[in-house]
């Protein structure tokens, strides 16, 4: 049941279909790490054309994956997880990468309240 936003600058290069191929890798992580299903697994693209990075330079971009995931999982798990998540973002942005782009990448791996309804 994990949800997946990856969240974006619109001058990234990655065209929206390349960002669903990297959350599918990265659903693929959560699927044989957390454990969970496949079939569970929530992901989404947001684009934004109104941003503010530092100092507004064009060039500056980001890509932010937030995941969120049932409670219970170890604090060292989740940890492993965003870096992992991290790195395999990194390994597939080559275009955005060597454009130029001051790209800031990040992940937040966050745990649901125990108020969530599926």
């Amino acid at each position: 049941m994990p949800h997946l936003i990856l969240e974006c600058s619109d001058n990234i290069i990655e065209e929206n279909r390349q960002l669903l191929n990297i959350l599918h890798d990265c659903q693929q992580m959560l699927v044989e790490n957390l454990p969970t299903s496949l079939e569970s697994c929530k992901s989404r693209v947001v684009r934004h054309q109104d941003y503010l990075l530092g100092n507004g330079e064009v060039k500056n971009a980001f890509i932010h994956l937030e995941v969120r995931v049932l409670k219970g999982r170890s604090e060292e798990l989740l940890k492993r997880l965003a870096e992992e998540l991290k790195t395999c973002i990194s390994a597939r942005l080559l275009k955005s990468l060597g454009n130029d782009l001051n790209l800031k990448l990040s992940v937040e791996v966050v745990e649901l309240s125990g108020i969530y309804v599926n």
